[in-house]
């Protein structure tokens, strides 16, 4: 019995080891592996819980509640277009932006959304130029949720004072992205002397979004 399972081996081994060696031949190597490509198929689209991140639709349309007090400002909003605001589009994309400081003496100014908060949307995304800079650190722009704070920069600060430049901030899931109301605040607080320049933060293009992306495969037809 033994010697006939013997011959049975000695006379298939060479088939299973032609079949190993194409297979082997068929598979990408290591090397080919390794510069796989990363995944190219199409994104799912994750919704942007903000509305009107980009000012277009001015005040008071806005669904963004504004406050604005200052001593030598004209302006009533912080929200601004090319009428409401003279001197030039200083929109990133479009025709809107809003506008923090930009005048002597004392100026506080906010802007507010609430934002039911869902799942996974956790990266609060907005770009930001510090367009003059009064180099006091005590003028500064803040993001607050529900009243805390999560993010702040000042006019010492040379990071956003070339052009726009993007921040991100990461909320805490597990107090924010609860499927809850929460409101979210760029608030600002400048007090910049009459013989230097102002302090002036410009925001546009505000998002709410998921901090993790899908793909899809491809699919050959």
């Amino acid at each position: 019995m033994t010697r006939r399972y013997s011959r049975v081996l000695l006379a298939v081994a060479p088939r299973v080891l032609v079949m190993l060696m194409l297979v082997t031949m068929l598979l990408p190597g290591p090397a080919a592996r390794a510069a796989a490509p990363a995944p190219t198929g199409p994104r799912v689209a994750s919704s942007n819980l903000i509305k009107d991140g980009g000012f277009e639709l001015g005040a008071p349309n806005s669904p963004w509640s504004a406050y604005l007090h200052a001593a030598n400002d004209t302006r009533t909003t912080p929200l601004c277009d090319t009428t409401l605001c003279p001197g030039g589009n200083l929109a990133r994309s479009g025709s809107g932006w809003a506008l923090f400081g930009g005048a002597d003496g004392p100026v506080q100014a906010a802007i507010t959304q609430t934002v039911t908060i869902l799942p996974l949307h956790t990266s609060l995304s907005f770009w930001l130029w510090l367009a003059t800079s009064s180099g006091l650190v005590t003028d500064t722009l803040s993001v607050l949720v529900d009243g805390h704070e999560v993010w702040r920069t000042d006019a010492m600060t040379t990071t956003y004072a070339m052009t726009y430049t993007q921040v991100t901030v990461n909320l805490d899931p597990a107090l924010y992205a609860n499927g809850q109301p929460h409101r979210i605040t760029f608030n600002s607080t400048t007090n910049s002397p009459a013989d230097g320049f102002p302090a002036t933060f410009v925001l546009d293009d505000v998002s709410l979004d998921t901090a993790y992306h899908v793909y899809l495969p491809f699919v050959e037809k």
